[in-house]
């Protein structure tokens, strides 16, 4: 094993206190399709953070989203290019200096979207975009001529999503309120904004 196959990583340990520790660690094998990316932010959520103090097995490598730097693009054509920026989401093992990761688990990340935020869309922001699809006051509004990576069914396209309007309608026979009036649950273009730190 190279000392380039030799990253650090976040691993339970039950015997550890807090259960979560970083220790050397071999970067996985590079299948068929992967990508090499260097890790810059991850993200936390509920769900791996709690079976990690929980019920995960010693030497278990957490993690689901996380956004980085493309070091190896495998030599194939129609990826993203190395140096590009990314976010992605792991079924496990995010938690690390650099991943393996298929092209289908990747989204390009557009300026103005820091590292720090674009490490919360892949899991967080899917299941908000889907909370906010299935309340019924929020149609986002997208325009995209891309496809989705074929890992993540809702993912509305292979960049991470712009600034974009979204409109209210009705669900089970309410009104939902328009974005003018209070309580109103709709974004305008100025709560978007934030998604890239202006």
């Amino acid at each position: 094993m190279t000392q380039s196959d030799q990253i650090r990583a976040i691993v339970v340990d039950q015997a550890a206190p807090g259960r979560l520790v970083v220790r050397p660690a071999p970067l996985a094998p590079a299948a068929p399709g992967d990508l090499t990316i260097r890790v810059t932010a991850i993200s936390l959520n509920r769900g791996e953070v709690k079976r990690a103090l929980t019920v995960t097995e010693t030497g278990t490598r957490p993690g689901w989203d996380f956004v980085g730097v493309v070091d190896d693009a495998g030599g194939a054509e129609g990826r993203p290019m190395v140096g590009s920026r990314v976010a992605g989401l792991l079924p496990i093992g995010a938690w690390a200096e650099s991943i393996r990761a298929p092209a289908t688990a990747l989204a390009t990340v557009p300026d103005g979207v820091t590292d720090a935020q674009a490490a919360t869309l892949p899991l967080a922001g899917l299941t908000a975009l889907h909370a906010l699809r299935k309340g019924g006051c929020c149609s986002v509004a997208r325009s995209s001529s891309t496809e989705r990576p074929e890992g993540w069914a809702t993912w509305p396209s292979n960049s991470l999503p712009r600034p974009a309007r979204a409109s209210t309608g009705t669900s089970a026979g309410k009104t939902c309120e328009s974005p003018s009036k209070p309580g109103a649950r709709a974004l305008d273009q100025r709560q978007a904004r934030g998604l890239r730190g202006r």
